[in-house]
């Protein structure tokens, strides 16, 4: 979408229509796509946006009826509304436990706060869109589920499964933005760690 070649965001509308056509919840990664266009603050990427939603929006509107009519109603089935705890327990479960959720929750929260403070020295600005829109992918898509299981028992972590993509590749470039700014043998040291911890906790 940051990009002004027209096929580009007529292919991200048919992969967004596919998306919703596996499963509707995979809206929030339409949804996290807006929030990262919407930060931008260019007239030509939030109109390229509205332009490939809206053809997304024609490309799934004969399956529209059918999956509204289907949503499941809270009560009518067999999961319930969740608590707070319950969006603990099952994010915990996610990430491993809550060790590893815990430890690359803090590891995220570093490397977002240090890549931060890179910001206006960098010459790739496109990595701190790229950073944007994974972070969004990360926290975002288990949040959104929890909220809306207050309306449709949804709550399951199958449909946030790919939130760790997000986390995962958040890392991944604030290492990249680190690199050009910091002790390339202490980031290597510091990523190694976090491996030996992950493998450890996950008893592999």
């Amino acid at each position: 979408l940051i990009e002004s070649k027209k096929r580009r965001w007529i292919f991200l509308a048919i992969v967004n229509a596919l998306l919703l056509f596996t499963h509707y919840l995979t809206a929030f990664i339409i949804l996290v796509q807006v929030i990262t266009t919407l930060s931008t603050f260019r007239k030509e990427d939030i109109l390229r946006s509205l332009k490939s939603n809206i053809l997304t929006l024609l490309f799934l509107s004969p399956w529209m009826p059918f999956a509204i009519s289907n949503i499941p109603k809270s009560g009518s089935f067999w999961m319930k509304s969740p608590t707070w705890n319950d969006f603990f327990i099952l994010t915990s479960d996610l990430f491993g436990g809550k060790v590893l959720l815990c430890f690359f929750t803090v590891v995220f929260l570093i490397g977002i706060v240090i890549s931060a403070f890179y910001y206006k020295g960098t010459s790739h600005k496109n990595s701190f869109t790229a950073l944007l829109y994974f972070s969004c992918l990360f926290i975002l898509p288990p949040l959104f589920d929890f909220l809306l299981s207050a309306y449709t028992p949804v709550f399951q972590y199958r449909y946030f499964l790919y939130s760790t993509i997000g986390l995962f590749a958040a890392l991944s470039i604030c290492l990249h933005i680190m690199f050009q700014n910091l002790n390339s043998i202490a980031l290597y040291s510091a990523a190694f760690t976090v491996l030996c911890i992950n493998f450890y906790y996950m008893n592999i």
